[in-house]
């Protein structure tokens, strides 16, 4: 996930356009917004689910495209999708959480939750320096063998912290950025330690039952998860590693999704992303501390935030988070300011500026004359 890079293809991608306002009065929608989203999405050849609402209404809601392409069955409303990175909003909120409970101090060593954790760093890094990209722990798709088997491998936990700690740190700690997924496997390895419970007992028990987000779960090896869509990826994807097959798909989802666990193992739909995005707002899960925190610019923890222009004189706020993982991409672009939300979810490894594109071409329909 590139985080840095989103709020600048979307600031760029917004200056040809050079917003105006309808006229149309606040808390209503024009008519031609309704009228030309789903012609937006369909003429980007969006396969997935797109969803759009104001003011947690939603607007427009529909599926595209195949969920599963060996049986012709349509990606619909009610498709769920692997979410990808967009997980890690929801393990930063709980850590959060923790926090907010005096349970987990951001700035201690890391080691203080994981004492067995083997790697000397453990010593050093804090829980802010894993929950911001700043720890200088490598991708773990720099383990060894991963692309030949390991992502595979029904590792535990331990055998699998440990493959995290056998590889060199990419940076010094708390030099710079580094984003990483293993930072999250370990943050979901300390919310287990600290809170004793399996991370998708606890991620169900503070955030999914209590929004009533039923149709969302982490997934778990071996596990029929009902509608949901299969992965396809696209055979000249730069990182697709696809076989030598004729057609323009593979097949996705060769990896064991529990090595995602905190990072990239969720499943849901676009409603449900709804009420998360919802939640968000208030102060339900989340105090005003804590949002402020992650949803500061300079975080960059899960969230990327930024300003573009609006109308002439004139930036609104967004917020960003995304991923993508073996076929499944996911996006949810946010306008605090006007509190609209844009969800897409796809099944065919879109590239986040086409999705960036998508979602872009779809807000401006709320601003042009």
């Amino acid at each position: 996930m590139k985080l840095s890079s989103i709020a600048a293809v979307l600031f760029t991608a917004a200056l040809p356009f050079i917003w105006h306002q309808t006229g149309v009065p606040s808390g209503q929608i024009n008519p031609i917004v309704t009228s030309e989203i789903n012609q937006v999405i369909k003429s980007a050849n969006f396969q997935g689910t797109a969803l759009v609402a104001q003011n947690g209404q939603v607007i427009h809601h529909q599926g595209y495209g195949m969920a599963v392409r060996e049986w012709n069955i349509l990606n619909i409303p009610e498709t769920r999708f692997q979410i990808a990175s967009l997980s890690k909003t929801f393990t930063a909120a709980l850590i959060m959480m923790l926090v907010e409970d005096g349970q987990i101090e951001l700035d201690v060593p890391f080691q203080n939750y994981l004492a067995d954790y083997p790697a000397h760093y453990a010593e050093t890094v804090t829980v802010r320096q894993l929950l911001t990209h700043r720890s200088g722990i490598a991708r773990q798709f720099k383990i060894h063998g991963w692309t030949s088997g390991k992502s595979l491998s029904p590792l535990s936990r331990p055998e699998f912290l440990s493959m995290i700690a056998a590889m060199p740190l990419a940076s010094t700690p708390g030099t710079k950025r580094h984003y990483s997924s293993a930072n999250y496997y370990i943050l979901s390895a300390i919310i287990e330690a600290v809170t004793g419970q399996r991370f998708g007992e606890w991620l169900q028990a503070k955030i999914l039952l209590p929004l009533g987000m039923t149709n969302s779960d982490i997934f778990r090896s071996g596990q029929i998860v009902p509608n949901l869509a299969r992965a396809y990826k696209s055979v000249t994807g730069q990182y697709s590693f696809c076989p030598p097959i004729s057609g323009p798909y593979c097949l996705g989802g060769h990896i064991n999704f529990e090595l995602f666990k905190g990072s990239g193992s969720m499943h849901s739909t676009a409603s449900d992303l709804l009420k998360w995005d919802q939640a968000l707002y208030d102060s339900s899960l989340l105090n005003a501390e804590s949002k402020a925190f992650l949803f500061a610019s300079q975080t960059q923890a899960v969230w990327d935030v930024a300003d573009i222009p609006l109308t002439v004189g004139k930036k609104t706020k967004i917020m960003i988070a995304h991923g993508e993982l073996e076929g499944y991409a996911s996006l949810i672009i946010r306008f605090p300011n006007e509190q609209r939300t844009i969800i897409l979810l796809n099944n065919t490894g879109m590239p986040y500026e086409q999705l960036i594109d998508v979602a872009h071409r779809i807000a401006v329909l709320f601003y042009q004359e």
